[in-house]
């Protein structure tokens, strides 16, 4: 039994009486040979008697007004906001300029704050001899350093 048939295109056309008298009559001569096309057929055959057999829908007496008074209070909701979406070109520049602005006088204000005051003489000279000061313990004991062999000779006993 074939899965695929050239003819399966044509049985919803022919369901809606789209198709000439020829192609028509062709359909109808393969459905009698095609067991896949003829359950197609009756499945979209069922599947159309239940859509024709809904009834449609009525809407209710107000409902075009409410319609569109629901419709104009998006409009309208959207009318509030429009003025910065006409003139968003026109805001642009300025609200760069005043963030340009926000940013080097919070640069200023930080830089000023962190700025080192006038350095005390002495603190420089303490920063240039920074290493003498490290070693100033060994410099305070080089008297120790003279009698370094009696200090290894008193290691030894």
């Amino acid at each position: 039994m074939k899965n695929n048939c050239h003819m399966k295109g044509l049985i919803s056309q022919l369901i809606d009486g789209e198709l000439s008298l020829q192609k028509t009559e062709s359909v109808r001569r393969h459905l009698t040979d095609c067991a896949v096309c003829r359950k197609e057929f009756d499945v979209l055959k069922s599947l159309d008697s239940l859509l024709c057999d809904i009834k449609p829908v009525e809407s209710s007496y107000d409902f075009a007004r409410n319609f569109w008074n629901k419709i104009d209070a998006l409009e309208n909701k959207k009318q509030q906001w429009s003025f910065f979406k006409k003139n968003s070109w026109g805001w642009r520049p300025a609200l760069g300029a005043v963030a340009a602005l926000l940013v080097i006088a919070t640069g200023t204000v930080i830089s000023y704050r962190s700025a080192p005051t006038a350095l005390d003489p002495s603190i420089i000279l303490i920063s240039e001899n920074m290493a003498l000061y490290r070693d100033y313990e060994i410099v305070n004991n080089l008297e120790l350093l003279e009698n370094w062999d009696e200090i290894l000779a008193m290691g030894e006993i």
